[in-house]
């Protein structure tokens, strides 16, 4: 199941869906537009480092959650599919 993504004047909001909502202990993400900087799929983001995890979970082929590395605040997800 895909994450839902609202866009409004003020917010990028990203809904988890399912147990990407439960694994990644957020059931909502809301930024202001002053704090985007950017949103894409980066596959080669799979291996550097994204800093200190925040909760999260962390299985063979499947992470979703926050991590803080050099004073920013990142969301990351990935399903590996097959």
């Amino acid at each position: 199941m895909e994450n839902k993504i609202e866009i409004t004047n003020q917010m990028l909001i990203v809904i988890p869906q399912g147990i990407d909502k439960i694994a990644s202990f957020k059931s909502k993400l809301e930024i202001p537009w002053q704090n985007v900087v950017g949103a894409s799929i980066d596959m080669g983001i799979l291996n550097e480092n994204k800093g200190f995890r925040n909760l999260g979970t962390a299985l063979p082929g499947y992470w979703a959650g926050s991590y803080d590395k050099n004073g920013e605040k990142s969301f990351f997800q990935h399903k590996k599919r097959g």
